[in-house]
């Protein structure tokens, strides 16, 4: 599997940070349409949480529906790969970027009976 690097915590030997080293772009225009919650009563887009006024940094974005990388990145993708989306969702001191996992990673998830990984959405 590629675009992943385990990097050991040098206290705590067996835990390691996982580091996705391949970015590609969330579709923030595709992600704007609205989309209807299962329930029918809750639509939204993407919202952006705004810049810590102290740091700059992004403080986050909520409802990332579609999951969806912009297509010039998506026609790239290479197989047995992880990526990681350009922009994080979450919240203030808890925010991950969407990780992505091609054709081989996701079949090797199921093979190791992991559920981790989302269904292929289009």
């Amino acid at each position: 599997m590629k675009g992943i690097e385990f990097i050991p915590f040098k206290k705590s030997e067996g835990y390691y940070i996982c580091n996705f080293i391949n970015t590609v772009s969330f579709d923030l225009e595709k992600a704007k349409q609205i989309r209807v919650e299962y329930e029918g009563k809750v639509t939204y887009g993407v919202i952006d949480n705004g810049t810590c006024d102290h740091c700059k940094k992004s403080k986050g974005h909520h409802h990332p529906w579609p999951y969806r990388m912009i297509e010039s990145d998506e026609q790239n993708l290479e197989s047995n790969t992880f990526y990681r989306s350009d922009i994080e969702f979450g919240e203030n001191n808890y925010q991950a970027p969407l990780i992505w996992g091609t054709e081989g990673i996701v079949e090797t998830f199921d093979k190791e009976k992991s559920s981790i990984f989302y269904r292929i959405v289009e």
